[in-house]
């Protein structure tokens, strides 16, 4: 167990916490809040637990996941001031099933909220809930970026925009287009139903149900 630390550096370079053991649980860190490294947390292994943490980065990436079964819940992923590039959370590895990633609030300067590197396999069991999703708004950024050529189910996020996630791509369940205000999402990106608010609410008040927003609890 990682917990309650708060680690600085390297700066601009190299990565602040590498996790190489399975079942590792990192709660309640901060990462680069003075010193920002290049990469804030790689996970190469499975069923490891990060929660409850905020990571600032110059990025590379906020997150590195190099396996499968793990958790990346209820944190802050963050560029450091003046900086933007790089990925909130990048999946690279052949072996990323059962990776969840929930009620996070990734932030807008990451050129992608989350990346999915073509090379990752397994793709189809990952799944992204509750999180605050928010990519640059530059001409090649998404919120997410998935190039692994399988659909990620990515339902009940908030875009940065009531009216959903942009990028002119359809659900591929639903055939629902991705004309919305919010920030853009590529192919394969499962993400109809959507949140309209952020994900305070959830935190506040628990996970709410599915449905249209017929009774105003924020989902769409």
């Amino acid at each position: 167990i990682v917990k309650d630390l708060s680690i600085e550096g390297p700066s601009n370079t190299g990565t602040a916490i590498d996790v190489i053991d399975t079942n590792t649980t990192i709660e309640n860190v901060e990462v680069g809040s003075g010193s920002a490294p290049d990469t804030g947390v790689k996970i190469n292994d499975s069923g490891c637990t990060l929660r409850d943490s905020t990571i600032t980065v110059n990025p590379t990436a906020a997150i590195e996941i190099d396996g499968g079964g793990n958790v990346i819940e209820d944190s802050t992923l963050q560029t450091a001031s003046g900086t933007s590039g790089g990925d909130g959370i990048l999946i690279n590895d052949a072996g990323s099933s059962e990776n969840l990633i929930a009620l996070n609030d990734i932030d807008s300067d990451f050129e992608n909220g989350i990346k999915i590197k073509s090379g990752a396999s397994n793709v189809g069991n990952v799944k992204v809930r509750f999180n605050n999703i928010r990519g640059d708004s530059g001409k090649d950024s998404n919120a997410i970026d998935n190039d692994s050529g399988t659909v990620v189910d990515a339902r009940s996020n908030f875009w940065d925009e009531k009216t959903g996630p942009s990028g002119g791509v359809d659900d591929p369940n639903t055939a629902r287009t991705a004309n919305g205000q919010g920030d853009a999402i590529s192919r394969n990106v499962r993400y109809d139903e959507f949140l309209e608010i952020s994900n305070d609410f959830i935190l506040n008040t628990g996970s709410p149900h599915g449905g249209r927003d017929t009774d105003g609890d924020g989902l769409h």
